[in-house]
Formats: C-alpha cells, structure tokens, sequence
C-alpha cells in the first residue's frame, strides 16, 4: 500500500521524467528511495532499499539486447558498486537467448513492464 507521500512524489516523477519515471515510479511504490538519471553513464535509476542498490537500464522500442550489451551493462553497474537490472519496456523490447543465459551468468536481472492501459494512467 502506498502513502500519500509516495504518491505524491510517484506524480511528481512521472510529470518530469515520463517513462523513465513511470518504471521509476514502481519500485518507489515498493518502498525503494529512487533517484532518477543518476551522475553514472548508462544508467536511467538507481533503486535503493532492504539491504541492496539496483541500477536500472530500461530498454524501449524494438530492439533486442544482445550478449556485448549485457556484459556492458554489468560491468558498469558492478563498478559503481550496483546491482544489474535490465528492464524491457512495453512488447517491442527483447532479449536473445545467449544474451538471456549471459546475463544468468552474470546475475543481471531481467524484467518486462507492461505500459499502462488508458484507463489506468497515472496523471
């Protein structure tokens, strides 16, 4: 359950960053302190919170992640001392298979978030 607090801030963010705040917006919702467009290149949020730091790529369009991507992407967030988290927004976005077992391997997280449907908006 939300507070009032959050969901202040929750409108707060998705009016300023849009989609980047809006899969933002859900891990505030779940307790997390989130900061948006953090100083680390790559990296659109950083959720921290319950004893662990993500740093969240969220991948939009049609476009598929591949292995080279994922390795990238892991080693910038173990450099800065987070915890991969590759986000795939809306159906467009994929993931290859060998990237799928790369980032197995390397412990990056993979999660799908479905846009909103119009009546369901946060405005």
């Amino acid at each position: 359950m939300t507070t009032g607090r959050q969901i202040f801030m929750i409108k707060k963010i998705v009016k300023r960053y849009g989609l980047i705040g809006k899969v933002a917006a859900r891990y505030l919702a779940a307790g997390y302190n989130v900061t948006v467009k953090p100083p680390i290149k790559g990296v659109d949020f950083v959720a921290s919170g319950q004893g662990k730091r993500y740093g969240g790529f969220i991948v939009v369009g049609k476009t598929s992640i591949s292995v080279e991507k994922i390795e990238e992407l892991s080693r910038i967030a173990k450099t800065h001392g987070l915890e991969p988290l590759v986000i795939l927004y809306g159906r467009g976005a994929t993931i290859t298979a060998e990237a799928l077992e790369k980032a197995k391997e390397l412990g990056v997280k993979i999660r799908r978030v479905r846009p909103d449907r119009p009546g369901i908006r946060i405005k």
